[in-house]
């Protein structure tokens, strides 16, 4: 996972302290179809994420995220299986919770044609 010694090192220049963040990913990849299908499921957790800069700070936040998607490059569409997206906040010794969850969707590219 990255910790704050790397987020710092990218943050420095802008002035930006990341605190105790860190973040850690698992993500599984599968090619089918001589790679024209790419499905990947994954999740990503930012733990005691917080920004100072200038002496202002962020509050700490958790994020959790859980996904599972499908590309088919030769229909040209994709499909969201699942996105859970959860973020948690510490505030004064009470734990503010959000999720955010997309079920099954669908999205197809068409292309436009235009006409004389």
């Amino acid at each position: 996972g990255l910790d704050r010694q790397l987020l710092n090192l990218a943050g420095a220049s802008g002035g930006l302290d990341f605190g105790g963040t860190t973040i850690n990913a698992t993500n599984q990849i599968e090619l089918t179809k001589s790679g024209a299908v790419i499905t990947a499921s994954g999740r990503l957790n930012v733990a005691d994420f917080q920004v100072t800069r200038t002496g202002q700070a962020t509050p700490v936040l958790d994020l959790l995220a859980d996904y599972s998607v499908t590309v088919d490059q030769s229909a040209k569409s994709a499909q969201v299986r699942s996105l859970t997206v959860t973020a948690t906040r510490l505030v004064s010794r009470s734990v503010y919770s959000r999720t955010l969850m997309i079920g099954a969707c669908n999205w197809i590219r068409t292309s436009m044609k235009r006409t004389a």
